[in-house]
């Protein structure tokens, strides 16, 4: 029987706050109840005249028009159908009173660059393939460019940009408090989406795919010619929730260049061809509680395998910018990609103060004649204060793990299904088969689930972790004094854990 541990808010907050250090301090966004919106409301109809006065009865039929007459506390509702237009949203509002910008109830409207929009800019095209006849290019503009702050974007379909799907960036200025939520966003030459110079962006609910098609083929580790789908670049205060982000032609998702206040929590990832969710050059980053795996699709290999898991890197053409610093990787699985977990080569540069723990890494996969997978690894590079402790290493073929021997790396608490390589073991470790609820489920797009990486009650897991200041698990299960090692905590006499809002940064509502 476990022994739990009741915290007040007071102290749950203290110990979050000891154990995720260095998280940047937000502007508020009011939650939904507290927002007093006092402004009109529009309407965009594909059969609408952009003469009309915007009513429901006369809609306007441009969504451009629309936004450009929104103003705080104002509400457009675009009606289904397809509209051929990019969509620059240059208003703001303000806390209490955001501009929304959302399908109509029980609608589905789509935003269709067609391949033609955005059009070609000033300074030309991003990159070409020119592999094929005609050429396939891309550049860097938005098909939705969102510019203002207190902005809200919801419910649409944005799909073939001649550049990326989505941006929010502003020249000359930090877009702040914008809210991207239940979109689809897919097939775009370039990036789904990218968050450029922004604060307090919350990011939840999307689906993100099929990014970067302007080259689709196989390319070697080496050939580093893809745009990354998902990711923020010298940023703060941004949360990714809840989205399903598979099949694009790049990283799936990156928390940097240069960003501070990452979190990534709740998201599906899988076969995205470089890797999968990628911790680059960025501060106080979360990462918990993803469902990432990779299926093994040809159309999405990287080098003939599987792409990668969770990697941390500081990627060194980008020298002189942050590092890897104050991560916290936590209640997890990774399951059939070439390597769950990896830090690659650092260079010189410091990656430090970073603690994986509580994730369970399941049978990393790699094809015949290929270089062989392994589960977790960990290369030459310059570390601090780098904890691995508390996960699951399961294999039934292939290596579990290696290091390159570096100093500032520390592991204990780990579950390997069969004898560790001396580099990665450490004191407190246990040998033996991790006994998952359903550990050899076929992986298929969209239909793996966590829940068979759960532990049955014979599992040597239980009870056998060290207390690492992680309250639940990743079903929101309340962790005891004596955790169980990898993302499940057995339910012997646990009870449920109310959602920790705390997590998140103050700008947002979990709501």
């Amino acid at each position: 029987m476990k022994i739990i541990i009741t915290f007040s808010g007071g102290l749950l907050l203290l110990l979050i706050i000891l154990v995720m250090s260095k998280t940047a301090v937000a502007t508020a966004v009011p939650p939904a109840n507290d927002l007093q919106i006092t402004g009109s409301t529009t309407y965009v109809a594909p059969n609408g005249s952009n003469s009309n006065p915007g009513t429901l009865a006369a809609p306007f039929a441009t969504i451009q028009h629309a936004v450009d007459h929104a103003g705080p506390g104002d509400t457009v509702y675009v009606r289904s159908g397809t509209y051929v237009e990019d969509v620059v949203v240059r208003n703001s509002g303000t806390a209490a009173n955001p501009i929304t910008i959302t399908a109509y109830p029980n609608e589905h409207p789509v935003i269709d660059g067609q391949y033609n929009l955005p059009e070609k800019p000033a300074y030309g095209w991003g990159g070409c393939n020119n592999s094929i006849s005609p050429p396939k290019c891309f550049h860097y503009t938005g098909l939705v460019w969102l510019r203002g702050d207190h902005v809200i974007f919801e419910g649409f379909e944005i799909k073939r940009s001649l550049g990326r799907g989505m941006v929010v960036q502003v020249k000359d200025g930090r877009p702040t408090n914008v809210i991207i939520r239940n979109n689809i966003v897919h097939d775009h030459r370039s990036a789904a989406f990218a968050i450029i110079e922004a604060d307090n962006i919350l990011v939840e609910g999307n689906e993100f795919y099929h990014a970067g098609d302007y080259a689709t083929p196989d390319r070697s580790g080496s050939n580093l010619s893809w745009p990354v789908a998902v990711s923020a670049i010298e940023s703060t205060n941004i949360v990714y929730k809840s989205n399903v982000i598979h099949n694009n032609w790049g990283e799936g998702l990156s928390t940097g260049r240069g960003s501070v206040g990452v979190h990534v929590i709740d998201n599906t990832l899988y076969d995205n061809f470089a890797l999968n969710i990628y911790i680059h050059r960025s501060h106080s980053v979360y990462v918990a509680r993803n469902l990432v795996y990779c299926t093994n699709d040809p159309d999405f290999h990287r080098g003939g395998n599987p792409p990668p898991g969770i990697t941390i890197n500081n990627e060194t053409n980008f020298s002189g910018m942050i590092t890897v610093d104050g991560v916290r990787i936590v209640n997890n699985l990774v399951t059939g990609c070439r390597q769950n977990f990896a830090i690659w080569s650092q260079g010189t540069e410091l990656t430090s103060n970073v603690i994986v723990t509580h994730n369970t890494f399941v049978n990393a996969t790699s094809n015949p004649g290929m270089a062989e997978a392994i589960g977790v690894t960990f290369a030459t590079g310059n570390y601090k204060n780098i904890q691995f402790m508390n996960n699951i290493i399961s294999q039934s073929a292939f290596n579990l793990g290696w290091s390159a021997g570096s100093s500032g790396i520390t592991y204990n608490n780990n579950l390997w299904s069969a004898p560790a390589h001396s580099s990665v073991a450490g004191a407190g470790d246990l040998v033996g088969n991790p006994a998952f609820v359903n550990g050899n489920g076929a992986l298929q797009p969209g239909l793996v689930s966590a829940a068979w990486f759960k532990l049955q009650a014979s599992s040597p897991a239980i009870d056998a972790g060290a207390f690492a200041g992680q309250l639940d698990d990743h079903f929101s299960n309340l962790r005891g004094l004596s955790p169980d090692i990898g993302m499940h905590e057995h339910p012997d006499g646990v009870i449920q854990l109310l959602e920790e809002k705390i997590f998140l940064p103050a700008a947002f509502s979990r709501n």
